[in-house]
């Protein structure tokens, strides 16, 4: 079964295709847009004038609908509110509604094999004494081309890591491809996407000292001391704050074998801050089949287009509306009520299909054991992943009612 995080990196092959052809696509219609706007305007010349002082007779109710229907992403506030809007922090300004994405399809679903939930690790800082009454929601750049702002922005991205490193930023040949940018020297390739995730790829490979066990299979304990001096050894990279270590993982493969990721988080700040660190601001380790260290990962998501801060639902809540059928999920399977609810955990989507990274209430749910096969025999059960939004319902415009599809 895969991951979310495997699961989203397949995806995000995949969406690195479709910027590439959004591009072309666009440069033809700008090549385009001249001519037409010759052509418009020699029809209004050629136009009689008979309706001139006269006023529509459309009611606006259909101008409004068109308007929606083309202008989606953007909503402004109507002299009377509808009854699912709500001032913020006491002003005249109201929260825009919510569209949850379709998750595109193909790549397996989210399911996590273990003997107990016990076994799946993280450090998710969010916990259910926390009082929190709203949290924010971020636009993504999804359907958008990366524009020079951001390249600019990815570049001294790019460069600060690579001084980080001790390489010359000076002297970096960076190369622009339509939606990353990307660099190498001394055997160090580095590359930063618009989502500013950058990888840094090690060739050769850098082996850690003997004592340390950095194999992909290796036990908790042994990726913890490894975690330790992979987070002194690249201490530059953490700016002299204060990270979390995030062990996560536990689950096992077809083959019996349980596996570890390494990651730490900034842990500085208020409970929504830490919430939003760990979710978006992370340094990944990770080894190749040698147990050496070929990539290290540095997640610092661009969050400067913010929606608003949005009242948020319990974990009861959210219960509630998972018994209900008022969820997303990739697993096969059915939520009927009967299943044990194993594990509740608060976390933002960021898959690339999404349009906000929302707060969603992550469920793992024991599903039925004839569903996992040949596990059942080795003693293993099988936890798939439903997620329910946590943002309150009336601000989400396709509050999904899951019969395999959204409503």
């Amino acid at each position: 079964m895969k991951s979310f995080e495997e699961r989203k990196a397949e995806v995000m092959l995949r969406s690195e295709k479709i910027v590439k052809k959004r591009k072309k696509r666009n440069k033809i219609i700008l090549t385009l847009v001249p001519l037409v706007v010759c052509l418009c305007a020699l029809s209004a010349a050629a136009v009689p004038t008979v309706f001139s002082g006269k006023k529509s007779t459309a009611p606006e109710s259909s101008v409004n609908e068109t308007a929606s229907e083309t202008e989606s992403e953007t909503y402004t506030a109507p002299e009377t509110p509808p009854q699912n809007t709500k001032p913020t922090n006491g002003s005249s300004a109201r929260l825009p509604m919510l569209a949850i994405s379709e998750e595109e399809g193909g790549y397996g679903c989210e399911a996590y094999w273990a003997y107990d939930i016990s076994e799946l690790e993280n450090a998710n800082p969010w916990n259910k004494e926390m009082k929190l009454s709203t949290l924010p929601v971020l636009k993504t750049a999804a359907d958008t081309l990366v524009t020079d702002a951001e390249f600019a922005e990815m570049e001294k991205f790019l460069k600060e890591i690579a001084d980080k490193l001790e390489l010359n930023s000076g002297t970096l040949n960076i190369t622009e491809n339509p939606s990353e940018l990307s660099a190498e020297s001394d055997g160090i390739k580095l590359k930063v996407d618009r989502t500013m995730r950058l990888t840094v790829t090690l060739d050769p490979a850098v082996a850690l000292p003997q004592k340390y066990d950095f194999s992909y299979y290796a036990p908790f304990d042994s990726m913890k001391t490894a975690a330790e001096y992979l987070k002194e050894k690249y201490r530059t990279l953490f700016d002299g704050k204060k990270y979390a270590l995030n062990l996560y993982g536990g689950d096992y493969d077809i083959y019996l074998r349980q596996h570890y990721y390494i990651s730490f988080y900034c842990a500085e700040g208020d409970d929504t801050q830490k919430i939003i660190n760990y979710n978006f601001n992370k340094i990944y380790f990770s080894p190749d089949d040698n147990g050496r260290l070929f990539l290290i990962s540095i997640a610092r998501a661009n969050l400067s287009d913010k929606v608003g801060d949005y009242p948020i639902i319990t974990a009861e809540k959210a219960r509630e509306l998972l018994k209900a059928g008022k969820y997303v999920t990739s697993m096969p399977h059915t939520f009927n009520g009967n299943e044990n609810i194993a594990k509740v955990e608060l976390i933002y989507r960021n898959a690339p299909w999404d349009k906000y990274y929302m707060p969603y209430y992550r469920f793992y749910v024991e599903t039925p054991y004839e569903e996992i096969g040949d596990m059942k025999k080795h003693g293993l059960k099988e936890y798939g992943a439903y997620y329910v939004p946590a943002v309150e319902e009336r601000y989400i415009s396709n509050m999904p009612l899951w019969d395999g599809s959204f409503n």
